[in-house]
């Protein structure tokens, strides 16, 4: 279970041609977080980059990469990278079921609804893992 605390993230209005954003974190971003019993701490260096959630065009009506929501994208794309064991080193062995079930359960905790939170996890499981899994922003 992950358990909600204030982080200081900025949002940014990418309603148009969202499948083209790279948001670059403008400051060090500290996200803590817990899942399984522990509490994480994070801290994402300025310049990090993000896509803030790759919604496919089609999901777009359903599903929104912009809002509350971001942390949760943010956080799942930091565990995805290559740098995560030096952003999180208590929390380096994640594996990629460990990352989406962290997207799943942040979703949820920032008020995204069940089914669209159950929809993104299962499109992350199915297209997420060989592109993404590990690869730098």
């Amino acid at each position: 279970m992950i358990t909600s605390r204030p982080t200081p993230i900025i949002y940014a209005d990418i309603s148009t041609k969202p499948e083209q954003v790279i948001f670059q974190l403008p400051q060090t971003t500290q996200i803590i977080f817990d899942y399984l019993g522990m509490t994480f701490v994070a801290n994402l260096p300025k310049g990090w980059t993000t896509d803030l959630g790759s919604v496919p065009a089609a999901a777009r009506g359903i599903i929104s990469n912009s809002g509350a929501v971001d942390i949760a994208y943010v956080l799942h794309d930091a565990i995805y990278g290559t740098d995560w064991p030096s952003m999180c080193p208590a929390a380096h062995a994640f594996s990629r079921l460990d990352a989406d079930t962290i997207l799943y359960l942040k979703l949820k905790e920032r008020g995204m609804g069940e089914i669209k939170s159950r929809l993104v996890y299962w499109a992350v499981r199915a297209f997420g893992g060989g592109s993404h899994w590990r690869h730098s922003a």
